[in-house]
Formats: C-alpha cells, structure tokens, sequence
C-alpha cells in the first residue's frame, strides 16, 4: 500500500522558522499575519489534512487558487477565513465563493461586476480582496484603470474591500530591481485608492514564501506562505527548513536475477552479476522518477537544467530508496506501476517499508496522506 507521509514535527518546525523570522524581523512593530497557502491539493501534503494542521499551528488563514478547493474545505468543515487567490468573472464559481463564505479576489471591473450581483442576489455583503496588477500581466487592476475601477466600485452596495495585494515576479532573484518596480506600482495604486476608500481595517500583502525571507521591509500586514511550510525555496535555504513528506511502499515479491537478465522492458538494464531485486508496486503515476517543471524561466535556470542533461546523458542519473535505514538503489527503467530496487546481499524480506523522498506536489491525489 502506497501512503505519502509527513512528519507533523518537521511540519510545525518550518512553521515555527517562519514565525520567528517573522517576529525577529519586525520587532519595532506589528507582527504579520500569516496566510497559509494550500493550493494544488496542499502542495500535494493533502488539502484537507494541511489545512487542519495549519489551523492548528496558528495560522491566520488560509488561500486556495481554485474555487473547487474551497468549497471542499468546507465540505470537511473548515470554518476559517479562506481566500480565492484567483479573480473571476464566471458567476458559478462567483455564486459557490458567496454561497461558501469564501474572500474572494477581485482583479477586473467584470469580476466586480459579477460579484456585486451575485451579493446583491443573495442579499449579502461580502468581504473581498482586490488584486493590483504590477507586472505579473495575470488578475489584478492596473494603473491605468484604477479610476474607471473606483468608478464602479462606488455604485456598489454588497461589496466591502478588506485586504489589497499583488504578486511578485521574481521574489527569488538576487535582483532586486524588479521587486521594487513592483512595489512602487502596487504603492501608487494603493495610494490612489485610499483618496476614495477607508484603509483604516484593510489588508495590505505582497510576500510570498520567496519575498518573506528575501525582502522582509515588504511584508506589510501579512504574508501568503505555502512553499517554504514544505521546505521548498527555489533559492538556497539558509534558515534551516526541513523537508517534508515521503512515499512509503512496501516489497511485494523478491526475485533471483542471473547474469546477463534483462530487467523491466525492453534491454536497457542488463544484470552485469547474479543479484536479488525487490519489486515494488508503485512507478512513475505515484510520482516516482517524475520532475518539477522550473517556472522561474531564468537564463541561470536554462544552463542548470542542460548541464544536468549532459550528466545524465554521460552518467545514468539513479534513484534511491531507503529500506530498514539503509540506502538501496532503484535499477532498470521506472513502469507505470513498478519498480525495482537492487537488494542483493542483503536481509531485506517481502513486506518491509520502501521510502524515497520524493516532490509531494507530484504524487497522485489517489494516494492516502499519512500524518504521523
């Protein structure tokens, strides 16, 4: 049986990093808040079981970028404060955001169109967050159409802004050029915006994981934190957060190879000696062998990514997995449902624990998640 497990201390001890980051780096004043983001099935530590373990911890609230997301939390009785990251203009998800008692985003005049209805439909007001466009060319108002923005939002009776945010491009760069760019585009709208609206109880963030620990003049009232909870930076980690969350399998069959046996399809592993291999039913649709696209899109990132091409090319890249605390190596190529891992000389019998560290993000929704 296939089960990712995350270690709920790892879990609360990347918490605790990120609180106390926070706190040494405001201590001339107010503490952020901490918006847990738990988008993509909790960064694949499971939606449901991250989120609890959040609320648990302290976290603030919590941020989805899919509507379906929210919804189920609250199918699982999560009562908190959620935000729709994602602004929209389709009056379904609009109605299920009202219906939900979701935040939504708001990031065009059509999706305050839209939400000013459904409201006003349900005879509600609803509490909403506006996104500023300053570079990301995603959701969010722009500069240029701020006033016909304020221009609509004055005819609005259902509509309450309590949080204004943006979204940084490059956070993880060692340039800071850009974020400042940024910054200052998302300030003069903010600007522009208080001349007609009460900022006296609105939220203001623009951090993510990345701009947390990179630019902490720029966490404001709160910060969105998803990533570095799982210890993921895409930048070197320098604050200690562990990694979490592992695919744990089991040994089903154990086989005697002869010299010269191919193993798996094909010819591409050939058994240079007589050897013992476990099989294990989990492949590549549970995760294994698979890699994370790079979204930084960087001219570094592009030279990084053919320089482990050529080494794979040279030299075959191999996967490892752990079994009784000691290291095996997982030979021949990886099936949609098997692996093979090279177990000769070795005490390893049928049904004992297989772990390999692996990207939770990547492992099948089907598969349970264990906290432990």
């Amino acid at each position: 049986m296939e089960q990712l497990i995350v270690n709920k201390k790892d879990l609360e001890y990347n918490i605790n990093v990120v609180k106390n980051y926070l706190v040494e780096q405001n201590q001339s004043g107010k503490i952020p808040k901490i918006i847990g983001v738990v988008k993509a099935n909790g960064y694949g530590m499971g939606l449901v079981e991250l989120s609890n373990e959040y609320i648990l911890k302290g976290i603030d609230m919590l941020a989805v970028s899919k509507i379906e997301e929210a919804v189920k939390l609250r199918e699982n009785n999560v009562y908190c404060d959620i935000l729709f990251l994602s602004s929209t203009a389709i009056e379904m998800e609009a109605q299920l955001a009202v219906k939900n008692n979701i935040i939504p985003t708001i990031g065009s005049i059509d999706s305050l169109k839209v939400y000013e209805k459904v409201a006003k439909q349900n005879n509600e007001k609803i509490d909403v967050h506006i996104k500023i466009e300053t570079g990301f060319s995603r959701h969010g108002i722009s500069m240029e159409n701020v006033g016909a923005f304020l221009q609509e939002y004055s005819k609005c009776e259902n509509i309450n802004i309590v949080g204004v945010f943006t979204h940084f491009i490059e956070a993880f760069s060692n340039s800071s050029i850009l974020v400042q760019k940024q910054y200052g585009i998302f300030e003069s709208v903010v600007n522009i915006l208080k001349q007609s609206i009460d900022f006296t109880d609105v939220m203001l963030h623009v951090c993510n994981s990345s701009a947390t620990f990179k630019y902490p003049k720029y966490h404001l009232d709160a910060v969105r934190v998803g990533s570095a909870f799982i210890g993921s930076l895409p930048f070197k980690n320098n604050y200690g957060l562990k990694k979490i969350g592992y695919l744990q399998m089991q040994i089903s069959e154990i086989k005697n190879i002869k010299k010269g046996s191919s193993i798996g399809y094909g010819t591409g592993y050939i058994a240079q000696n007589d050897m013992t291999i476990g099989i294990v039913q989990s492949g590549y649709t549970s995760g294994i062998g698979l890699k994370i696209e790079n979204n930084t899109f960087r001219f570094v990132d592009f030279l990084r990514e053919v320089k482990r091409l050529l080494i794979k090319c040279i030299k075959k890249e191999k996967i490892q997995c752990y079994i009784n605390d000691k290291r095996y190596d997982v030979v021949s190529n990886i099936r949609m449902n098997n692996i093979f891992v090279d177990i000769t000389n070795s005490n390893v019998k049928i049904g004992d624990i297989v772990k390999l560290n692996i990207y939770p993000s990547i492992v099948d929704s089907s598969i349970q998640r264990k906290y432990v």
